[in-house]
């Protein structure tokens, strides 16, 4: 009897749908890094820029108000990733820049985060933050989707912790 019913619930299990998730974790490294890895010439010809003021056919958010939601959701990502870091005992010792450019799959979730810190830092935080992004980017994703990837490029300011 103690089978049928462990096989019944293992059959059960495989039953129920999958939930939705991130199947890889994002590839997160410097610039100097993924340059000579040919890895920023990669997904600059996948991934379409996600706005293009110049000419919008070679974008995916086209129109104004896309635009304009596109720009509210990627603020909102950063805000939150650096809530992540200070709820994870990352902290700033001083005023850090830091330019970074953020290939998104179409469902959201980051593929590849390449930046480059302006401002100096030691090897032990850089670590800690290529880590701490990849662990954030595993279950946190952009507030808006799309018709395919895109990259969003900013720069960002880390503001000392005091």
């Amino acid at each position: 009897m103690m089978r049928i019913i462990f096989l019944m619930f293992n059959v059960m299990a495989l039953s129920i749908p999958a939930i939705a998730q991130k199947t890889h974790r994002a590839y997160v490294e410097p610039f100097s890094v993924a340059t000579p890895e040919g890895v920023v010439s990669k997904v600059n010809s996948t991934y379409k820029s996600a706005i293009d003021i110049t000419d919008s056919t070679k974008c995916v958010f086209k129109s104004a108000k896309d635009q304009d939601s596109l720009g509210k959701a990627y603020n909102k990502f950063l805000m939150e990733f650096g809530k992540f870091l200070s709820a994870h005992g990352f902290k700033w010792e001083q005023t850090t820049r830091c330019w970074n450019r953020i290939y998104f799959n179409a469902d959201g979730y980051v593929d590849y985060y390449l930046f480059d810190f302006k401002t100096e830092i030691s090897n032990e935080k850089l670590l800690k933050y290529k880590e701490l992004f990849a662990e954030f980017s595993d279950t946190h994703k952009i507030g808006i989707t799309a018709s395919e990837g895109f990259a969003q490029c900013s720069p960002v300011t880390f503001q000392a912790d005091k």
